[in-house]
């Protein structure tokens, strides 16, 4: 695949929206909400 100029599409840009979508939704849930800093300290936010 290329972006219409001949240079080929790479990571997301080559990956069809549903996949992206999937992976972008996992953003921030590998780590358990007690261990973020915000949750822990309301002022730090």
């Amino acid at each position: 695949m290329t972006a219409g100029n001949g240079v080929p599409r790479r990571g997301f840009a080559s990956m069809n929206s549903d996949r992206r979508r999937e992976i972008a939704s996992k953003g921030g849930k590998s780590v358990p909400s007690e261990k973020r800093s915000f949750s822990q300290d309301r002022n730090l936010a």
